[in-house]
């Protein structure tokens, strides 16, 4: 849900609803920041906290300024929506984030979310490739697995040193050794 919050709007708290997402440490996180079609051409831009009405003075990222150290905007103005992806998360990017939206008047547009970035799981929550995280299955796992030692085997019995090409590797940790047992 978006609010028209503004400058001489003292607020604390911006957004009816907020969207929540939770991730882990190490991966990359897309935030999802829809807006009006009348605001295409309008500044976007996320900030850290839950203060509209200095959010664009604190924002992390802006439309103008599309990539800043872990932080990348991807405008879809043909969707009415942007993306604002963080990389490399930590824990201490959980929190609260403002997604706005300039507008021609003293108020502009926000959507609220709430990042929640857990520490690393000893079981993916995920299996990522290139270009997509999916959730894993144990198709997925087995044949990531099967991949993986087919392409170990056809090339030596130790790590290959180069990658190879068309291949996922997945790094397994356990908790148990008897996890270990299919």
């Amino acid at each position: 849900s978006k609010q028209r919050c503004g400058a001489f709007r003292i607020s604390y708290h911006c957004c009816d609803t907020v969207t929540n997402i939770e991730s882990y440490e190490g991966y990359s996180e897309s935030i999802n920041c829809p807006y009006e079609n009348q605001y295409q051409s309008s500044l976007k831009y996320v900030c850290r906290g839950n203060r509209p009405s200095t959010c664009l003075q604190r924002a992390l990222i802006t439309s103008n300024n599309k990539q800043s150290g872990r932080f990348s905007l991807n405008d879809i103005k043909m969707s009415s929506i942007f993306t604002v992806t963080i990389s490399s998360l930590t824990q201490s990017d959980s929190g609260h984030y403002l997604c706005g939206v300039q507008t021609n008047s003293d108020h502009d547009v926000f959507s609220a979310v709430e990042l929640r970035v857990k520490g690393e799981s000893t079981v993916p929550s995920t299996v990522k490739t290139p270009g997509k995280t999916i959730p894993p299955t144990v198709e997925t796992l087995v044949k990531t697995i099967t991949s993986t030692m087919k392409a170990l085997g056809k090339t030596q019995k130790q790590t290959p040193s180069q990658p190879i090409k068309g291949t996922v590797y997945t790094i397994l940790v356990f908790q148990y050794p008897w996890d270990l047992m299919f």
